[in-house]
């Protein structure tokens, strides 16, 4: 598709998201390829693929730019003429199939960032699949959260049990 329009300058925590799910998208299709499990490379490159069309209504140039590049290295195994041509489109340097494999960087990876945005899926999920059971619009969605000690309470008694599975499936 073609290339959105880009923003510069200061680099939001959305950016930092994509930056880190960059790097884990090389670090997973490495290890697929690697282990021959070349249907999960491709499921981890089509999943990458839907998170940068999110991302792509407003993009960072510089993280735009690196995803782009990382992810036309990455379906080069697999898709070698589109990739070739996917490469001389965003202005690459000779070959792609000729380029250095892309390495993750461990620094750029913020698994605490990618928590944070699974648990806020998860939750507007959760109400989403609520508001089609109910099939009624809500004048107002409260979101209600237990306190820290309860948390560290729950751990602490897990940890002290033999089985936990039999207590929390």
């Amino acid at each position: 598709s073609a290339k959105p329009k880009a923003r510069s300058g200061a680099m939001t925590s959305r950016d930092g998201l994509v930056l880190s799910k960059v790097q884990g998208m090389i670090e997973q299709v490495t290890g697929c390829i690697e282990g021959f499990r070349f249907n999960t490379a491709i499921s981890s490159l089509i999943v990458f693929t839907d998170e940068l069309q999110r991302y792509s209504k407003d993009p960072h140039r510089e993280v735009w730019d690196q995803a782009m590049k990382s992810l036309i290295l990455l379906l080069s195994p697999f898709t070698p003429h589109i990739s070739e041509e996917l490469w001389e489109a965003r202005g690459g340097k000779g070959f792609v199939s000729l380029q250095k494999w892309p390495k993750a960087d461990e620094k750029l990876i913020d698994r605490r960032l990618e928590m944070m945005e699974t648990f806020v899926s998860n939750v507007k999920a959760d109400i989403e699949n609520i508001l089609k059971i109910v099939n009624k619009k809500p004048q107002r969605i409260a979101i209600y959260t237990s306190p820290g000690w309860k948390h560290t309470a729950v751990k602490e008694i897990l940890s002290a049990v033999e089985t936990p599975n039999e207590i929390v499936p």
